[in-house]
């Protein structure tokens, strides 16, 4: 599965692949406007079929260590 995040033509952004995970389906993206403060967002799936407070909240604390 891929996640996809729209950000508008005229917002300055870069991708935050370092902040991704491959364990956990999500994408972050850094809005970086010149006169604010850059902002971090992610997008995070969860499958319909993987338990809330199962495997999904496993491996997102594994990666927030």
């Amino acid at each position: 599965m891929r996640i996809s995040a729209l950000v508008k033509n005229k917002l300055p952004y870069k991708r935050r692949p370092d902040l991704e995970s491959d364990s956990v389906e999500m994408v972050c993206v850094e809005i970086c406007p010149a006169k604010a403060n850059n902002t971090i967002f992610s997008e995070i799936y969860k499958p319909p079929n993987m338990e809330i407070m199962g495997q999904f909240m496993k491996n997102f604390e594994i990666e927030t260590k």
